[in-house]
């Protein structure tokens, strides 16, 4: 469990039982607001949303970065990586860490966001791509802002969502928003589909998740945020939309709630000791009926099954 603003604390939890096996204090001073943890082996990394404007107190106390933790048994911040070489053809913005992926082996990938310190402008989102603590390529989202959320289909595919800028309003522009699929080139990544923010009908959303169908082909589940009005009545409701990367079939809408509502989206890859019924599910959670709703893929489109 991940407490971020400003606690900046990862815990441990026995998923079993419910106690606390242990707890990392990530702030080094100041408040961090980390993001998201990633093990790989003996080390875990955590990234750190937050930049400190006044370093030098403690060790590792900068920010912007990504800590590595060491596992020896109890977890210990060991060492930091400095995100500031990924900002260098953006002077002024800050490099916002959001979700790490393991791609292969040890290689791994952070998703950066840009901001400016006030959040008012932003610059292109990038995403980051290691060998253990080695920044080995930074593959710049051209046209992409804030984006946010990651997932991936196999080690050499992933996905990526970007709300867009939001220029320091609660309302992002479609024109910078999107989702990409990116497939492994080497150290670094090569676009090969993107479905523009505007064409799907709005800012894309906070969820992001790969499916499969029943062939094994891959499908990205996205979702796009709704608006309101100044009264707070709709204006635009939240939709959940199943992408086919490789362009054979359009975007088709799966479901659709009230603005805000949507949330994390999961799926799982078919596994031989479960029931054929479950394998390759996806979950959609939503705040407005208070449900999980479950979405599984035909070849052609996605269609929701029930709601739980």
């Amino acid at each position: 469990l991940i407490d971020r603003f400003p606690a900046a604390v990862v815990t441990w939890v026995d998923v079993a039982s419910g106690e606390v096996t242990a707890q990392l204090d990530v702030s080094t001073g100041f408040p961090s607001n980390p993001q998201d943890l990633l093990r790989i082996g003996d080390r875990g990394f955590v990234s750190r949303y937050e930049t400190n404007p006044t370093p030098g107190t403690e060790p590792h106390d900068a920010g912007g970065d990504v800590l590595e933790i060491a596992f020896d048994p109890e977890p210990r911040v060991a060492g930091r990586i400095d995100l500031a070489p990924a900002m260098t053809d953006s002077p002024g913005f800050l490099p916002r860490a959001g979700k790490l992926l393991a791609v292969g082996g040890e290689a791994w990938v952070a998703l950066l966001s840009a901001f400016a310190a006030d959040f008012v402008t932003s610059a292109p989102s990038r995403l980051v791509t290691f060998e253990g603590t080695q920044m080995v390529d930074v593959h710049v989202l051209e046209g992409l802002h804030g984006c946010t959320t990651l997932a991936r289909a196999s080690e050499g595919s992933v996905a990526v969502g970007c709300s867009g800028d939001f220029g320091g309003s609660s309302t992002a522009d479609p024109a910078t928003a999107g989702v990409v699929w990116l497939e492994r080139d080497g150290d670094g990544w090569r676009e090969d589909a993107r479905f523009d923010g505007a064409a799907l009908g709005g800012a894309v959303g906070f969820g992001l998740a790969v499916g499969l169908t029943p062939s094994g082909a891959p499908r990205i589940l996205a979702t796009t945020l709704g608006e309101t009005d100044e009264l707070g009545d709709p204006v635009r409701l939240d939709r959940l939309l199943a992408l086919d990367p490789s362009g054979a079939t359009a975007p088709e809408e799966v479901l659709a709630s009230a603005p805000f509502q949507l949330g994390e989206l999961r799926c799982l890859g078919p596994v031989a000791s479960r029931r054929a019924a479950s394998c390759g599910s996806c979950w959609a959670a939503d705040a407005e009926a208070g449900v999980f709703h479950r979405v599984r893929f035909s070849e052609g489109e996605g269609g929701g099954e029930g709601s739980f």
